[in-house]
């Protein structure tokens, strides 16, 4: 089985197709591969296949230009909102009227749940650290 493969100007493989002959519609434009490549995983350069490096974490994206991965700011701002919605929600508890924890340790924790929120404005958002929840004896969590 042969297969092409077609790519645009960075390299990138934009098709893969199998058969015997090269199909008329690709005749001058791909290119003929010994095995079957998943598209994600390699380039084309130079006329020859390059398999991609490892990815270093889930927030890099491959860059065809730069033949390297790059850190996608848009996936860790979106990992790092997740993430903090999922602690504000964890800690809601803390600000119900009803709940018996002595003031000082609510306003602890109402401190701590806005400083959650202006995470964003923070001048390296999103390559932040959360801030650490306030730690008391015994959280009064029931």
């Amino acid at each position: 089985m042969k297969y092409w493969i077609t790519f645009d100007q960075e390299g990138r493989i934009t098709s893969m197709q199998n058969g015997l002959e090269i199909p008329e519609a690709l005749r001058g434009e791909a290119m003929e591969v010994e095995h079957h490549i998943d598209p994600r995983s390699a380039y084309v350069e130079n006329g020859q296949i390059v398999i991609l490096p490892a990815q270093p974490s889930p927030d890099h994206m491959f860059d065809y230009r730069r033949k390297s991965w790059v850190l996608d700011d848009a996936a860790v701002a979106t990992r790092q909102r997740i993430a903090r919605e999922a602690e504000l929600r964890r800690t809601d508890w803390t600000q119900m009227p009803d709940h018996p924890m002595p003031s000082e340790q609510k306003a602890a924790w109402a401190a701590y749940r806005q400083a959650l929120r202006d995470i964003t404005a923070h001048p390296q958002w999103p390559h932040v650290e959360f801030p650490s929840p306030p730690q008391f004896e015994k959280d009064n969590k029931q």
